[in-house]
């Protein structure tokens, strides 16, 4: 049974999670991914490759074959004070900037040759960044925000005159950050947004609770959602132009679409559950809300048990799982398509759950994850994962292939080059490729032996990145 992986996985940090050293402190975020994304624009014809640290190595990955095409040493110093060993990578406009606890390279994505380098001589790492506009943003430990020209790693600016004071982590929007400053022994909270060319606080707006999903910011408004509050503010000022609040739950997942926002109750994770809460009424409470964006008003309410899989419209249907349990039949759950405008059920997929999805040229691609009977386990439980396609409008099952039935969690990165890329954190870190066709290994690659000049006295690790 799986009822909880997307509490879960929404704290992943991009896949940061499962590489963060245990014990060390990761800080408070604001969180930033879910296991449903919606993947950027594919361009036709385009060859994509994988991009990874393993180690203190940043490696580059034939998409196609799975042979290392550079690797270069990209070592930072021992974190202190219990700050995470961490990496993170961003490919854009050709150059791959990997952000470690106290060093940012740049490098060439074609040879991985250095185009720069910044060191961080203080003792308050770095832990988010965010490469966007020419400039790579980045919120560091001491809970202050700078950012750097992307181009050669120059400083343009470092507000030290604001903190978030317990350390949130930050969204672009539009060329300006957004994050949440807790004062008062964390009892206040505000959204503040910072001015992307100068780093400047631009307006400040106090919530009545902490902000758990990243503002939407469409057509001048900033929409953010904080306990049961749903609230629409002027991008400009932060004036308030209407609130909606829904009794007893707390709204997540912001959502807009034809003039609909929608968004859902947020559930935490199983050791947060409701005292005496049984299973039956925690899925009951999950639920996906519609308003009008304009005005605030409540249009409609799924039924309980549903909750949206974070995938754009598709043919005027809301994607979405509906789950239920009783003693007698355990545990179930449907992928369905909601019509927008009414919340009803208008089309179902059939799959029993899915763990990953993304809307591909048209299809649907779906990855079910099914626990296997006792008879079929040998000593840990295993799972059965199956990649389905579908006619999103339709619901038409257009092919299934079995991937594998794993022990471990599957960690998705993608699909590119007619292949679904998948990597393992454990028992080793290795990269693995299947056919979209017929689900068959393309090809299995574990992370090679380190270059002989590699001396960092850390070992940081990313999560894989699929990118031309």
């Amino acid at each position: 049974m799986n009822l909880t992986f997307r509490e879960a996985d929404r704290h992943l940090l991009f896949g940061l999670a499962p590489l963060i050293q245990p014990g060390r402190s990761a800080g408070r975020l604001i969180l930033l991914t879910d296991l449903f994304v919606i993947p950027p624009p594919l361009v036709s014809g385009m060859r994509k490759d994988l991009y990874t640290i393993y180690d203190g190595v940043a490696y580059r990955f034939d998409g196609s074959s799975g042979k290392v095409i550079w690797q270069t040493p990209v070592s930072t110093r021992v974190p202190i004070n219990n700050q995470p060993n961490w990496a993170l990578l961003h490919v854009v406009s050709g150059v791959v900037y990997a952000v470690l606890t106290f060093d940012i390279y740049a490098l060439d994505a074609r040879n991985g040759e250095q185009i720069w380098h910044v060191i961080n001589h203080t003792e308050n790492g770095y832990f988010w960044a965010v490469v966007d506009d020419g400039r790579v943003y980045l919120y560091s430990l001491d809970q202050t925000f700078s950012a750097l020209n992307a181009a050669d790693g120059s400083l343009l600016w470092h507000n030290t005159a604001f903190t978030t004071g317990d350390g949130h982590g930050f969204h672009i929007r539009h060329g300006h950050l957004y994050t949440e400053r807790h004062t008062n022994r964390g009892r206040d909270c505000e959204i503040v947004t910072l001015d992307g060319v100068t780093g400047e606080v631009r307006w400040y707006v106090p919530v009545p609770w902490t902000v758990l999903s990243p503002p939407l910011v469409e057509q001048g408004v900033v929409y953010i959602v904080a306990g049961k509050f749903l609230s629409a503010l002027k991008e400009l000022s932060g004036e308030r132009i209407w609130e909606q609040a829904i009794s007893n739950i707390t709204l997540d997942h912001l959502y807009l679409a034809d003039g609909i926002l929608y968004a859902e109750t947020f559930l935490q994770t199983t050791g947060a559950w409701r005292r005496n809460e049984s299973v039956s009424d925690r899925l009951g409470r999950r639920q996906i809300f519609a308003f009008n964006a304009r005005t605030g008003q409540l249009l409609w309410n799924s039924e309980p048990g549903t909750s949206r899989l974070l995938l754009p419209l598709v043919d005027g249907l809301l994607l979405a799982r509906q789950e239920t349990y009783s003693i007698a039949q355990g545990y179930r759950s449907t992928i369905v398509g909601l019509d927008a405008q009414t919340g009803k059920v208008a089309q179902s997929y059939p799959l029993q759950d899915a763990i990953w999805g993304t809307l591909l040229h048209g299809t649907l691609y779906l990855l079910e994850s099914v626990d296997l009977p006792p008879e079929k386990e040998v000593f840990r439980a295993k799972r059965d994962f199956t990649l389905k396609s579908f006619h999103p409008g339709t619901g038409q099952l257009l092919s299934a292939h079995l991937l594998g039935s794993e022990e471990t969690t599957f960690h998705m990165v993608g699909i590119g080059n007619i292949l679904v890329y998948r990597w393992f954190s454990e028992p080793e870190y290795r990269l693995v490729a299947y056919h979209l066709s017929d689900g068959s290994l393309a090809w299995n690659s574990p992370m090679p032996p380190p270059p002989a000049q590699t001396s960092s006295p850390t070992k940081p690790r990313s999560a894989p990145v699929l990118a031309p």
